[in-house]
């Protein structure tokens, strides 16, 4: 019985078998490049300064753990990615002063993939958004963060509660 967070097996079982069995190797570090991509534009968005954005990034990617991590085709660069793109909605949502509620449909499906994705990442996206809530006073990270393992459980057909009792038991 697979008891492991399905997306990513699934997004690799979309590639052509013959050539995953070929550039598998390339995966991770490709997924990493996107995540640092996310980080230096983000970054200088914030900013406007190439420079800040640039030390962001070196920053990121000289990381010695990363080197360790892209190393093997795992989900948890995949999970890492997901996360990044999961807080960048919730806080798009809730600090951009905007009422539309795409913004939180968006961070809510971002955080069910990410539920769906890696467990270590989902174990930090819970932790990030019950300590935004207590820093903020705003129950909205929390809450959010709520309804996307609610909205993993609906997407996963029940798939989620074999993924946590899997993890709970270990």
């Amino acid at each position: 019985v697979q008891s492991y967070p399905p997306v990513f097996p699934s997004v690799l079982a979309l590639l052509p078998e013959r050539g995953l069995d070929q550039w598998y190797w390339v995966l991770s570090p490709l997924v990493d490049c996107v995540h640092l991509l996310a980080l230096y534009v983000v970054t200088f968005r914030l900013t406007g300064s190439v420079a800040v954005a640039a030390i962001a990034s070196a920053t990121y990617a000289f990381t010695p753990h990363l080197i360790s991590e892209t190393r093997s085709l795992s989900g948890r660069t995949f999970g890492a990615l997901l996360h990044t793109l999961a807080i960048l909605l919730l806080l798009k949502w809730t600090l951009s002063g905007t009422s539309d509620p795409a913004w939180a449909v968006a961070a809510a499906l971002a955080g069910a993939l990410l539920f769906l994705s890696s467990a270590a990442m989902a174990a930090a996206y819970g932790f990030v958004c019950v300590s935004l809530s207590l820093v903020f006073a705003d129950v909205r990270y929390g809450l959010l963060a709520c309804a996307a393992l609610g909205l993993a459980f609906v997407l996963s057909g029940g798939r989620m509660a074999r993924v946590i009792r899997n993890y709970l038991s270990s």
